[in-house]
């Protein structure tokens, strides 16, 4: 992954980290959101060797499994 598109990941988990929505969760879950959204969001990007704005749900699922 360019470090570009890390950086770009890594900066969309940080404005939801911080954001009103992460409080819906509880605080253990907030504890580790960030490190797991951006692996999360990494590997979905992987999966066809997109760029962050270019993933869909399928690399999410595969991702995800």
């Amino acid at each position: 992954m360019q470090p570009y598109n890390r950086e770009r990941i890594e900066n969309w988990v940080g404005d939801f980290c911080t954001s009103d929505a992460i409080r819906a969760f509880p605080p253990a879950v907030r504890d580790y959101a960030a490190d797991v959204l951006v692996r999360f969001l990494v590997a979905a990007c992987d999966v066809r060797g997109v760029e962050p704005g270019d993933v869909e749900e399928s690399d999410l699922k595969t991702a995800l499994l």
